[in-house]
């Protein structure tokens, strides 16, 4: 919380002196190192995500006419 405080209010000495500095240097390098690999592993999850979407949309569409089945069988009890 200071090295942010420092940052906000421009006083570069107290984000130093925090390892602030070397925290975004070090992110940077991570991102540098990473960047292709976390496309393509993005590129995967979306894909499952989709694949899943459509599953619980169909899975839905099933429960959906059951309870109507359901509903229309009472009605005609009574």
């Amino acid at each position: 919380m200071p090295a942010l405080r420092g940052r906000l209010k421009g006083a570069v000495s107290v984000a130093q002196t925090t390892g602030l500095a070397t925290f975004e240097s070090a992110l940077q390098s991570i991102v540098e190192i990473y960047g292709d690999k976390t496309d393509i592993q993005f590129s995967k999850v979306e894909a499952i995500a989709s694949q899943l979407c459509r599953a619980i949309e169909a899975t839905a569409q099933e429960i959906a006419k059951e309870l109507i089945a359901l509903q229309e069988g009472k009605s005609e009890k009574f």
